[in-house]
């Protein structure tokens, strides 16, 4: 579970960066400015989300032994909520590209990752909802 809970402190980093930036950049979309220290410590974040995403996979951990449906229902929807959130800044940044709001490349870089890492981050919610909801009866 501490590995589970790097990754969940990354991407918690993620969202505290990302929901403000997207909402500034929705608002006034001409006077945005990235701030470089965002780019950091997204960095930061998406090297805890993937360090805590591949080291379980590679440890091939097992399940938590308990099951709970109700907790198992929660987190798998908690993982479909962090993809719609994912997907609607995909969405804003590479579909409507409002010509006011333009990334140099390595944003769009930074933005491609961080989708990945939200990605990987919504599969292991997806898995951990799965294992505790318990096998079908």
């Amino acid at each position: 579970m501490l590995l589970f809970a790097v990754e969940c402190v990354g991407a918690a980093m993620i969202a505290g960066i990302v929901i403000p930036v997207y909402r500034a950049a929705l608002a006034r979309p001409a006077e945005y400015a990235p701030n470089p220290a965002n780019i950091v410590w997204s960095i930061v974040a998406m090297a805890l989300m993937q360090a805590g995403f591949w080291a379980r996979r590679r440890l091939r951990l097992r399940p938590p032994a308990f099951h709970n449906a109700l907790l198992g229902q929660v987190i798998q929807f908690t993982g479909s909520m962090t993809f719609v959130l994912a997907t609607s800044i995909f969405g804003f940044i590479f579909i409507t590209r409002r010509p006011e709001l333009q990334f140099a490349v390595p944003g769009y870089m930074v933005a491609l990752l961080s989708l990945f890492c939200w990605f990987c981050f919504t599969q292991d919610l997806q898995q951990l909802g799965r294992s505790l909801i318990g096998p079908e009866r």
